[in-house]
């Protein structure tokens, strides 16, 4: 067989009761982590978005930590963190220096964290809640590359 289906991990008592959609997973190999972005309470739907903008930032952002950090070992959660932070989670990607980029296709943003300091992000690309093409605007990122270097690339909407 090519892979082996493990049906109590990971351990679903250490996750947080609302678990939403799952928009991003990468795994976080100098912990020995897999990280789970996903969108709490708040659901993906069409009505929530125009062509361009998102419709329902008035609700605010989501208030569960929308990223998981769990065990690759034993499937416990270790922490979580991003309540609050985040409107529409979606991209995950782990860089080989241990940074977070993130995208939120309601923000038209790619957040970026240093994993010393998980509150404020290191780089923000893209204008919260305006969509548009360029090199200052995004419209609805989907997910990040990034290579050694620091260069990265964005699969924008």
């Amino acid at each position: 067989d090519l892979y082996t289906n493990v049906e109590i991990w990971p351990d679903v008592k250490s996750l947080p009761a609302q678990l939403g959609e799952v928009g991003g997973i990468a795994l976080n190999n100098a912990n020995n982590e897999l990280v789970v972005f996903h969108r709490g309470s708040r659901n993906w739907e069409s009505k929530y978005f125009d062509e361009y903008r998102f419709r329902n930032e008035v609700y605010g952002p989501i208030e569960d930590d929308v990223l998981i950090h769990v065990d690759t070992r034993t499937g416990q959660t270790k922490y979580r963190w991003g309540a609050k932070m985040f409107y529409m989670p979606h991209g995950l990607t782990i860089d080989h220096e241990g940074n977070f980029w993130l995208t939120d296709v309601a923000m038209h943003q790619v957040l970026m964290f240093q994993p010393n300091n998980l509150t404020h992000p290191a780089l923000t690309v893209g204008e919260k809640f305006r969509s548009g093409a360029g090199s200052s605007r995004l419209c609805r990122p989907a997910d990040i590359a990034v290579m050694k270097n620091g260069d990265f690339f964005v699969a924008d909407g």
